[in-house]
């Protein structure tokens, strides 16, 4: 069984140990970028981005997507949200139909489509799911329980994946509602700014929770403004990835909050993190222009906009 993984960053670099639990896989790992790649095949790890996990000696990294593509059964989509659309064009005439798997959480700022939605779109395929839920990658390429959320519209497709990423330490609980899913991990990674800010403001814990609490209610609010179940924000994807990602430094979003709390520019808070994508701000773009659109009733994203892009006061938040 061949297996593409499309990504050299830290996930995708985890899903290689979550992966090697099936028998004969033949693993193939794709990046756009030539200098990564040889860096990759001399040193088999990612210094950067997820330093101390070495890749197996058996998996090959290439710069060529249809090599990676060809004669795969199950592609592992694990690339930062910006460099979605450009690759879902990139795959059209080379995409054959292979199950998708996508962990990648955003909203584009233009269309409010999610991952799945832009690469089903381009491929004209249902046959792709996302996966979301409280992890990080170090806690992935490490074995640690986990549990997920798998979602999409085709169970035939959340069939396959299931089998083959869970696992004694990975745990899988499928759902219908891909949108509710993706949305979650999307907002999240926005209220997770403030929630930094807050924590670099020295602000009281009474003061966080409370912030958590709005940004539990706005990510219901968005859910069903674009078409998602409101109980999936009670499931892996949702509350459980939102409290993760709210309270601990591993995440990249929290500590650009947290950056940006203590006083630092948005942009000194993102080169003091060595260009570490931080999902959430294009999320925050997002959603503000949507919000102020649809005159939707939402709390945390206006102000987070207000603060990064417009310079309104950080106690704005406590407000």
């Amino acid at each position: 069984m061949k297996i593409t993984i499309l990504g050299t960053g830290a996930l995708g670099i985890a899903m290689t140990k979550a992966l090697a639990k099936i028998k004969d896989a033949k693993i193939v790992m794709w990046t756009k970028f030539e200098d990564e790649k040889n860096l990759l095949i001399s040193t088999r790890e990612n210094k950067n981005l997820l330093p101390g996990v070495k890749l197996a000696g058996d998996i090959t990294i290439t710069t060529d997507l249809k090599y990676a593509m060809e004669g795969s059964t199950l592609v592992i989509n694990c690339l930062p949200f910006a460099a979605i659309r450009s690759t879902a064009e990139a795959l059209k005439g080379i995409y054959d139909g292979q199950y998708i798997c996508s962990t990648t959480k955003g909203i584009d700022v233009d269309t409010l489509e999610t991952t799945t939605q832009i690469l089903s779109n381009a491929l004209n395929t249902d046959k792709i799911c996302a996966l979301s839920g409280p992890s990080f990658a170090i806690e992935i390429a490490e074995n640690k329980p986990i549990s997920f959320i798998l979602a999409g519209k085709d169970e035939a497709t959340l069939n396959e994946v299931y089998s083959a990423i869970s696992s004694d330490s990975i745990f899988i609980e499928k759902s219908l509602d891909n949108v509710g899913t993706e949305i979650c991990g999307a907002v999240k990674n926005a209220v997770a700014i403030g929630s930094g800010i807050l924590n670099g403001m020295n602000s009281a814990d009474s003061t966080k929770a409370a912030y958590l609490s709005r940004g539990m209610k706005d990510m219901i609010k968005i859910i069903e403004s674009l078409g998602g179940n409101r109980d999936t924000v009670y499931t892996y994807a949702g509350v459980g990835d939102l409290i993760l990602t709210c309270m601990s430094e591993t995440s990249r979003n929290f500590s650009c909050g947290k950056l940006i709390g203590q006083g630092y520019s948005l942009e000194e808070s993102i080169k003091k993190l060595n260009g570490k994508t931080v999902e959430g701000i294009k999320v925050i773009k997002s959603l503000n222009r949507y919000i102020e659109e649809k005159r939707l009733d939402i709390d945390t994203i206006p102000k987070l906009h207000a603060i990064l892009f417009n310079g309104e006061d950080l106690n704005t938040l406590l407000k």
